[in-house]
């Protein structure tokens, strides 16, 4: 539905209303999309300070002159997004029966961290009790991103802004997409890894020597009790219900139908009524 809503909004701004305006119309219709996506995940608070932010921009910046830019950003989120929860689904929750881990599993380098990664995240789920403490934690992996994941994440986030770049038609150069992109990996994973602990509530030794952390520099308090919600429903939820894949850049889950805002292990519960989240 979202992306439907998308490209009809899009046509209509850019055919009726705007005069086949392309920035404006995609401004438009990105605007429509992210606002209903946001009102859809219950953050009501954050739908005014976004639209004063936007009439700042109206009245401070020439808006013809940084409209392209503004859409680079927007696109970027929309695929970050998607990046992040295909991630999650699809490697962190592979399957290794399915086409694409028989794909993956011949492809150098790339097989050994898929699979461990998997493996890793697996168990995390496992060792999570439900009320998000965990009862073990088996891999420090399973709650951390290292560096050895940096590489990855970086082409994936590359991809996300080259795509960005092409559709807004922003300027930007190849260089400063490239440093950018590193920038927004570093912050993505310092997120996850300082965020995804204190929602489990688990205390274990990390540093910046094993992927991007600090000690206690940064209060991160308010990001994780945003998120948390969202990611508890991603524990909580078992078997073929399960959704709620973003953590960090929550978005995709909605747009695509596994944004769970009620648990509901009745099904999952009949034939695993020994666990202990169906006691």
């Amino acid at each position: 539905m979202y992306f439907i809503l998308l490209i009809t909004s899009f046509i209509l701004f850019y055919f009726i209303i705007f005069n086949k305006n392309y920035s404006l119309s995609l401004l438009s219709s990105l605007s429509i999309f992210l606002l209903l996506t946001i009102f859809n995940y219950n953050y009501y608070y954050l739908i005014i300070p976004i639209i004063l932010f936007f009439i700042l921009i109206i009245i401070k910046f020439n808006l013809k002159k940084n409209i392209n830019s503004i859409n680079f950003i927007l696109l970027f989120y929309v695929f970050f997004s998607i990046i992040e929860f295909l991630s999650h689904k699809y490697a962190m929750h592979c399957d290794k029966n399915n086409l694409l881990s028989k794909i993956i599993e011949y492809i150098p380098f790339l097989n050994v961290q898929y699979f461990l990664t998997c493996e890793k995240h697996l168990q995390h789920h496992i060792e999570v009790e439900p009320d998000m403490s965990l009862s073990n934690n088996k891999y420090k992996e399973s709650l951390f991103m290292g560096w050895n994941i940096y590489i990855y994440l970086f082409f994936a986030f590359l991809l996300c802004g080259l795509l960005s770049k092409i559709i807004s038609n922003y300027n930007i150069s190849y260089i400063y997409l490239f440093i950018f992109c590193s920038i927004i990996t570093f912050i993505w994973e310092y997120l996850w890894n300082k965020v995804h602990i204190k929602m489990h509530d688990y205390d274990i030794e990390y540093s910046i020597l094993d992927g991007p952390y600090d000690e206690n520099l940064f209060n991160i308090d308010l990001f994780k009790n945003i998120l948390l919600p969202n990611h508890k429903n991603h524990h909580l939820q078992k078997g073929d219900k399960k959704g709620n894949y973003n953590v960090i850049i929550l978005g995709a889950d909605e747009w695509f139908g596994t944004n769970n805002k009620k648990i509901d292990n009745s099904e999952y519960c009949k034939e695993n009524s020994n666990e202990n989240i169906c006691k």
